[in-house]
């Protein structure tokens, strides 16, 4: 099941006991309820629907640039009755002998979320630590910024991008630098998505 959720585990048990609990980060910080989290699913239901109508589709694709291996690109499909857009992230997950891309799908309604969760994350990267800490954010179709400390003695924290964290090579390691870069990437997909809406 896809799940938004935004935890800071303290202890790695914490973690997994956690990480199964359906606990969004939008109902954590007061703004999101079941109303966002069915609309985030009706909105999936009828990009589903249209990607596999049997109907004429046209798709207009708009690049907004790369973090490292992970392409950023808005989406934008019509079809007769419907014209759905969103920013589509895309990676090889393929070996050393074969291309394997995977395809994730972020709607604009939940880039504010995905923000705070960066800007969080961003916020604490340097901060020193007294046990193992993690922080984690997944999007609706398995998008995941991970986070860490394991409390060893360089002290540093670790951080994480991907495309789909259930499946091999879908990550990308995430620097400071990195997070800025993200965050730019979301904000120019979410502008494009609301001119297109216009």
């Amino acid at each position: 099941m896809k799940k938004i959720f935004f935890l800071l585990c303290v202890a790695l048990p914490f973690c997994f006991i956690s990480c199964g609990n359906s606990v969004s980060s939008s109902a954590k910080s007061g703004g999101g309820d079941s109303v966002f989290s069915d609309t985030l699913q009706a909105y999936l239901h009828r990009l589903d629907s249209l990607r596999s109508s049997g109907e004429l589709r046209h798709l207009n694709v708009y690049k907004l640039g790369k973090l490292k291996s992970i392409e950023f690109e808005v989406y934008s499909i019509e079809s007769k009755i419907d014209t759905l857009q969103y920013i589509n992230l895309r990676k090889d997950c393929g070996g050393e002998y074969y291309y394997d891309w995977e395809d994730a799908t972020l709607l604009v309604e939940e880039v504010k979320y995905f923000i705070s969760a960066i800007d969080t994350i961003n916020a604490n990267f340097d901060r020193s630590v007294k046990n193992e800490e993690r922080y984690v954010y997944i999007t609706n179709d398995d998008i995941r910024l991970f986070s860490e400390n394991e409390n060893k003695a360089d002290g540093k924290w670790e951080a994480s991008l991907s495309v789909d964290y259930s499946k091999k090579n879908s990550s990308i390691s995430m620097s400071k630098e990195d997070f800025i870069t993200l965050k730019n990437l979301l904000q120019a997909g979410e502008k494009k998505i609301r001119e297109l809406r216009k």
